[in-house]
């Protein structure tokens, strides 16, 4: 048996990355959590062929592997973290408090 082609790959990261910015916005900033995301649905796609490393996946793999990108829910531990980063970097923000306006 065959496996993917690099385009396939390129094709698979890039439907993980739309997938990941639906729970993160457009722009994500990077951190451990927005990592953690990313990695939790690579995972999921590289567990419907079997295989621990995208450039060994057999083609008869990769209709299972976006379905399981589309069907894809954050879990709820991950979710906890991105609310945490998020209100951490809420309460450590300057904005509007600026002393020389």
């Amino acid at each position: 048996m065959g496996k993917i082609t690099i385009k396939e790959i390129v094709d698979v990261m890039d439907h993980i990355s739309r997938k990941a910015k639906e729970f993160l916005g457009e722009n994500p900033r990077t951190s451990e959590a927005t990592d953690k995301v990313y990695e939790d649905i690579y995972r999921q796609a590289l567990r419907e062929s079997g295989e621990y490393q995208m450039e060994y996946v057999k083609p008869e793999y990769l209709y299972a592997m976006h379905e399981a990108i589309d069907e894809y829910g954050i879990p709820a531990v991950l979710m906890d973290e991105l609310s945490e980063e998020n209100n951490y970097a809420k309460d450590n923000s300057t904005a509007g408090n600026h002393e020389l306006d």
